[in-house]
């Protein structure tokens, strides 16, 4: 690789943040349309989201705390109740919030209040987790008998997929790390990358074929 372009890697990642994000989309938003009322999960993180949007302007100024160097990725957000008490929250460059230090995403490793409020005040994205890091966390607390009648297989196919929408904008920040990696990087290292980018888009046109005609007659009625 050393310092030429990588073409086919550099192809690969344009695919998988377009593409694929795109038929994500899609399918989540098929998923979501047919779902009926709004599952558990993402009842709970609207919660969270509206505690946030409750806060206005001047008080969300006074709460934020941003970084005191470029460098540093820690901004602080002081408590909702208490003002002696103030959270860390990590924003990943260039534009991504991924955790806090609060009691609540310790629990769940989903989106807090916190996390919302910072995103309300910069603007940036939020992360979600996979689902196998705190599935059992996705539905609401029932014993393991009850788990398989009262879980809805379609509710837990489209917080996966959600979950590779959010992957897939990781994918999309990567991008700047990756055009500059190239300057430094193995032939090795590229090549290990090119194979990881490459079987995932292979995993994904697999199952897209398998939707194919889905695809298509929901393109013909948008």
């Amino acid at each position: 690789m050393k310092r030429s372009r990588n073409k086919r890697l550099d192809k690969l990642v344009f695919v998988l943040v377009h593409d694929v994000e795109y038929y994500l989309t899609q399918e989540y938003k098929r998923i979501i349309s047919n779902n009926g009322p709004m599952s558990s999960f993402t009842r709970q993180q609207r919660i969270r989201e509206m505690e946030a949007e409750e806060v206005d302007d001047d008080d969300r100024e006074m709460m934020i705390v941003a970084p005191g160097t470029a460098e540093d990725v820690n901004w602080q957000v002081w408590l909702f109740v208490n003002e002696n008490t103030a959270y860390v929250v990590q924003v990943a460059e260039p534009n991504l919030i991924i955790s806090c230090t609060c009691f609540d995403y310790q629990q769940r490793y989903k989106p807090c209040k916190h996390m919302y409020l910072l995103k309300i005040h910069t603007n940036r994205s939020l992360y979600f987790s996979p689902p196998s890091v705190t599935s059992t966390n996705v539905i609401q607390s029932v014993s393991i008998s009850e788990t398989a009648t009262i879980t809805p297989t379609i509710s837990r196919t489209s917080a996966f997929i959600q979950q590779c929408i959010d992957i897939n904008q990781i994918l999309w920040y990567a991008n700047q790390n990756i055009l500059t990696m190239q300057q430094y990087m193995t032939e090795d290292d590229g090549q290990t990358l090119f194979d990881a980018y490459q079987r995932s888009l292979q995993v994904f046109q697999s199952i897209k074929n398998k939707y194919e005609v889905h695809l298509r007659r929901s393109h013909t009625q948008e």
